[in-house]
């Protein structure tokens, strides 16, 4: 995600963007024990713990048998792949390649040995520019670490939507005074990334298997015959929702931005004991005339959103909410209202929205507005 949105944020800023993914050479076994030792000792490990690691390390050497002779060799780098340990050496020294300063609008990013670099500039020269500017650091970095990063194995991906870059004249950066060679497409933890961000790559390959197509078929036409829609404005849209509802920040699509406090709210349900979910009942009988009668109804007139409460009290809303907000929204009025009259007689709340009723019965619920309208209503039965 966070690879996504330092992209997104270099699209907005109508910045040229490229990637380069890097290779270093034989990470793992390449480990310096030294470097591992110094790095616990800035993050103040505890005693113990470094004493350990540093009885691990000590003594450690490979051995090597061919036809019943063994030859044996001391070892001073490298981690064991594979292991719980090996990652964890291995993160301790990557981390900080984090922490190195970069050029504006540029961003690292590492998980285990794959190390990814963000770069946007206005201009493709500002790319070879700052590109180099990087590679040179990363490398400086390296040789004080004892790793080395492999040239023929590095690749740089231009990204070539709404035609910011082109693909046959990419931004030409060396590595080691090797040109990084550029590809369409890159695999990074498990996702092809192309350069027009479209994931095209990842969804060919299901369609061929579920229509049994011929594989010179356009991706397009398999999603128009198969009626799927394609995965890449799916993942924007599933990116632009975790943004506003979990991050909280605001998104800009087409031009035009979002904000997150003009959306719903999720609610974890889990965080409160199962002993304390609430369905809140309703009934299905009409007014009888003797009691304080509240009705509520969220009203659709020419394409505008309100909310008439009793026959006084009206409310505004977004022209982007729904009408199930737009009922939920009255009836959370209506029982606001109630709470602050006088508990002199019986009052009963009438409204037509039957999703908010049915969503008040189930004891469970994803939407904030909801447990916000059961305690609402818990603090009124609590009253009467």
């Amino acid at each position: 995600m966070e690879l996504w949105k330092q992209i997104n944020l270099a699209l907005q800023a109508k910045d040229k963007v490229c990637l380069f993914s890097l290779d270093v050479v034989r990470a793992f076994d390449s480990v310096w024990r030294e470097s591992v030792l110094h790095q616990l000792t800035l993050i103040r490990c505890p005693i113990k713990v470094f004493q350990l690691v540093t009885d691990y390390f000590r003594n450690r050497s490979v051995e090597y048998s061919v036809n019943s002779q063994t030859w044996k060799f001391g070892t001073g780098r490298g981690v064991p792949q594979g292991s719980c340990s090996g990652t964890l050496f291995w993160n301790l020294v990557a981390d900080r390649a984090l922490d190195l300063p970069v050029p504006e609008n540029c961003y690292i990013q590492t998980f285990a040995d794959d190390l990814l670099v963000v770069v946007g500039g206005d201009t493709k020269e500002v790319l070879e520019h700052k590109g180099n500017l990087i590679f040179q650091t990363l490398v400086q970095w390296g040789k004080t670490r004892k790793l080395r990063f492999n040239s023929n194995k590095s690749v740089l991906l231009p990204i070539t939507y709404d035609s910011r870059l082109k693909l046959d004249v990419p931004p030409r950066v060396l590595l080691n005074g090797q040109t990084v060679a550029v590809q369409g497409c890159l695999k990074y933890l498990g996702v092809v990334w192309d350069g027009a961000l479209t994931l095209r790559s990842i969804s060919v390959r299901p369609l061929l298997k579920l229509l049994r197509a011929y594989r010179n078929v356009s991706t397009e036409a398999l999603q128009v015959i198969a009626c799927i829609a394609p995965l890449d404005p799916k993942a924007r849209d599933v990116f632009s929702r975790f943004v506003l509802q979990i991050q909280n920040d605001k998104v800009t699509i087409g031009g035009k931005t979002f904000f997150s406090h003009e959306f719903e709210r999720p609610f974890d349900f889990t965080t409160i004991h199962p002993a304390e979910w609430v369905s809140i009942p309703f009934g299905t009988e009409g007014p009888c005339g003797e009691d304080i009668e509240i009705y509520t109804d969220g009203s659709d007139l020419t394409g505008i959103l309100g909310r008439p409460l009793w026959f006084s009290i009206t409310c505004r809303m977004s022209d982007r909410a729904t009408v199930f907000q737009a009922e939920m929204y009255g009836l959370t009025m209506a029982v606001e209202y109630s709470l602050r009259l006088e508990p002199w007689h019986r009052e009963c709340i009438y409204t037509d929205s039957r999703s908010t009723l049915q969503a008040l019965l189930a004891s469970q619920s994803r939407l904030y507005s909801i447990s916000h309208l059961k305690t609402l209503l818990k603090e009124t039965m609590v009253r009467n």
